[in-house]
């Protein structure tokens, strides 16, 4: 009896393993993309001085490099500002802005910084 349970919990172990199972991701990357007049342009390495990724409802902004910028998040089914706010960073930082209470659906992060605004789409919920 003894045998057939260890039997039975190394084979779920190893059939768990062997799937693929891991945890839910719940952190995502934002794809940031350069706007331009004619067309965005998908970032090239080193290119865009910034990253951005959602977890839950909170957006991260990392600047790479030191930079002020303003930080827009865009409900692009309403058109509305969610939240704005200007930043001055150190290289290395990091920008969190809580969406909290916000409905469910797709935004735009858009980071002007300069003359040149960078910005990616992404999905709250």
């Amino acid at each position: 009896m003894k045998r057939s349970i260890l039997f039975w919990g190394f084979s779920f172990c190893v059939f768990f393993f062997m799937s693929g199972a891991t945890a839910p991701q719940r952190s995502r990357d934002i794809e940031l993309q350069v706007e331009k007049s004619d067309g965005p342009v998908i970032n090239a390495i080193g290119l865009i001085p910034f990253a951005a990724s959602i977890e839950d409802e909170t957006v991260s902004v990392f600047f790479l490099k030191n930079e002020n910028a303003t930080v827009r998040i865009i409900n692009t089914t309403t058109g509305e500002v969610v939240r704005e706010c200007v930043y001055s960073a150190t290289i290395l930082s990091t920008l969190p802005i809580s969406l909290e209470g916000e409905e469910c659906g797709e935004y735009k992060l858009d980071i002007c910084s300069g003359n040149t605004t960078y910005f990616g789409i992404f999905v709250l919920c």
